[in-house]
């Protein structure tokens, strides 16, 4: 299991990620070709018909490819304005709460305590595209939950991140409830000083060999080599789970 990262620094702001240099304006080439070869191919038919049977036949040949480009072309400044929306979103991280400034709703602050837990579903894009994407859901108290998006950069490190200073400010609360006896919840799995469960099953300590966090999923091997495996996805805070296992093997 790995050992408790370092109390994380007092503050820190993290932006939406842009695409830069060859990257962005293939994404601009993206958004923009489909409505221009609509619109060229359009000005093609008006031309043609225009020239060869007269300004009514222009028209009406014309009139689907013009609105076919009408159409791309609305659907690029959607895509624009989403994504001008996407570059405004920003996160102030600090050891006492969230700060989300995700457009186009309104900024929103958090405390820690206010976050009951946070989970992933991320997969990795493919050969033209290597960035992970998915999400990473703040699930809160009070039932709501917010999603944060692959518009910021390095999504598991954000959600180590968030999970490191949520565990930091929860720890001593989270420590009361296991020396009542009372069983810590992450998710679908919770874990008790009787042992672990998962669904309607109880595992007993001594019968857990190691826990680990592999390719997306929550690795759980017993002593009689039986391979538990659950989905990151369905999972809270599988990193503050390890942190808190590693703790208690050291007391």
């Amino acid at each position: 299991m790995p050992p408790i990262p370092p109390r994380p620094p007092a503050a820190r702001e993290i932006c939406a990620a842009t695409p830069q240099g060859a990257t962005r304006w293939g994404h601009f080439a993206a958004i923009l070709l489909p409505p221009l070869l609509a619109a060229g191919y359009a000005s093609y038919r008006f031309t043609f018909f225009y020239t060869h049977y007269g300004p009514v036949a222009a028209i009406y040949r014309s009139r689907s490819a013009w609105a076919l480009a009408f159409a791309l072309a609305l659907v690029a400044l959607v895509v624009c304005i989403r994504a001008r929306w996407r570059r405004q979103s920003c996160l102030t991280l600090e050891n006492s709460g969230i700060a989300l400034h995700i457009a186009p709703r309104q900024p929103r602050t958090l405390a820690w305590e206010d976050v009951a837990g946070i989970s992933l579903h991320l997969t990795r894009g493919g050969m033209l595209s290597p960035r992970w994407r998915g999400h990473l859901t703040l699930h809160l108290n009070k039932g709501e939950s917010v999603r944060l998006d692959s518009r910021f950069p390095d999504l598991p490190g954000l959600a180590e991140e968030l999970q490191r200073r949520w565990y930091a400010a929860r720890r001593a609360e989270l420590q009361q409830a296991w020396q009542r006896g009372e069983p810590l919840a992450f998710g679908k799995i919770s874990i008790a000083p009787q042992g672990l469960q998962l669904r309607r099953s109880l595992y007993p300590w001594r019968n857990v060999k190691q826990v680990a966090i592999t390719r997306g999923r929550l690795v759980i091997e017993l002593t009689t080599g039986k391979t538990l495996r659950v989905p990151l996805s369905r999972v809270h805070n599988p990193h503050a789970l390890l942190w808190w296992l590693y703790e208690e093997t050291k007391r």
